[in-house]
């Protein structure tokens, strides 16, 4: 799940069939560069790894934001094991002939364990800490079901289910606050708030 209007995104990880418990190991591997840059960018060095508290923060040392990072779930913890994998194929540049081919840098490892009933979600974001653990994983799944509803509710009559849900749904997602604009899109699409 994007949570609306951050830069974060909620990895959910569920047992949908079958009994027991499992461990489930998560590698985060990255490569931090412009969003325009293309995917061969040598990896910059030194990296951080800063921890407290289960969050887990990485950082390569220029001007790039932090990925700060959070495991929800059971006897979770992360082992710092660095490395380099290399030569990751990038399908969508590919298709488009693009340079395809990149490196990318892993910290190291999340552990986490799920059963039925028990999952466990990791969360990414460059955004601050408070926003990132402002509601747990539960509560900002809800809030973005509903935010949804009442952004269909709002629509035309034909939009409220199917194919029109969708549209307007998929409407939402070009949504964006550019920087450096001074004006603010109201939430549920109402308008532009013409006050700098």
């Amino acid at each position: 799940m994007l949570p609306y209007r951050q830069n974060t995104v909620q990895v959910r990880y569920r047992i949908i069939e079958g009994e027991g418990a499992l461990r489930l190991k998560l590698l985060p591997s990255m490569n931090f560069r412009r969003h325009d840059e293309p995917v061969g960018t040598p990896l910059g060095k030194p990296f951080s790894i800063n921890s407290f508290e289960g969050r887990y923060e990485f950082r390569q040392m220029k001007d790039m934001p932090s990925l700060r990072t959070f495991m929800h779930g059971a006897r979770s913890a992360f082992t710092i094991e660095e490395r380099v994998i290399p030569e990751i194929v990038y399908g969508q540049e590919e298709c488009r002939g693009y340079e395809c081919l990149g490196d990318l840098w892993s910290p190291g490892y999340f552990r986490v364990d799920i059963e039925k009933g028990r999952d466990a979600t990791l969360v990414a974001s460059t955004e601050d800490w408070e926003v990132l653990l402002a509601l747990n994983p539960d509560e900002a799944f809800a809030a973005e079901k509903e935010r949804k509803e009442r952004l269909i509710s709002v629509a035309p009559i034909d939009a409220h289910e199917g194919r029109g849900a969708e549209l307007v749904l998929a409407a939402d997602q070009f949504i964006i606050s550019p920087v450096g604009r001074t004006e603010e899109v109201y939430r549920l699409g109402q308008g532009y708030d013409d006050k700098p």
